[in-house]
């Protein structure tokens, strides 16, 4: 299609668009590109958290870079994240064949799955050493229940050991000795 020459509403075909690109198109470019870049960032910060994991033992540093990155992922999915940018159809076709080309919506479901991933995982790191100190504590519970009881019988005062050892002898249990 030849556009040299066509006049259309008092300005030339190719200057109506090269008017579009630079403004319109233009600025569809920019935003997928900067759709990429974020994308791409999230990417690499996500991968760095996961290297750290496999380095080092000490997880807090780690995971406060977690919750980080996931609230700036959120911020930049909820705030600059747009399905639609234009109501012209031709905007939104150009914005479509631009986002195909580019990928960003592969790569925006690809960096949610690595956050996710690698939140799950600190996640599951976490529980690991709640439960470690839950099962110490669940011991010490299991030693200390038993004296706490022979403790708290000996020390009623209303306690009568002779009789309390008359009334087994008399049910036909030789001793009581060994509930204490």
């Amino acid at each position: 299609m030849c556009i040299r020459g066509t006049v259309m509403f008092e300005q030339t075909t190719a200057a109506y668009i090269y008017e579009h690109f630079t403004c319109m198109y233009y600025r569809v470019a920019i935003l997928i590109f900067f759709y990429r870049s974020m994308l791409l960032n999230f990417s690499k910060r996500s991968s760095a958290i996961g290297q750290k994991l496999r380095e080092e033992k000490d997880h807090k540093k780690i995971i406060n870079e977690l919750q980080e990155l996931k609230k700036d992922f959120i911020l930049f999915s909820n705030k600059f994240w747009f399905k639609e940018v234009t109501p012209q159809d031709q905007g939104i076709e150009i914005f479509k064949l631009w986002e195909s080309v580019v990928q960003v919506n592969t790569l925006l479901a690809d960096v949610k799955q690595e956050i996710d991933e690698v939140y799950s995982y600190i996640n599951l790191q976490n529980e690991k050493e709640i439960n470690k100190r839950l099962r110490i504590i669940s011991i010490a519970g299991l030693i200390f229940l038993p004296l706490s009881f022979v403790v708290g019988i000996w020390g009623m005062e209303n306690f009568n050991y002779t009789q309390f050892c008359n009334y087994f002898t008399a049910h036909g249990i030789s001793s009581p000795a060994w509930i204490f």
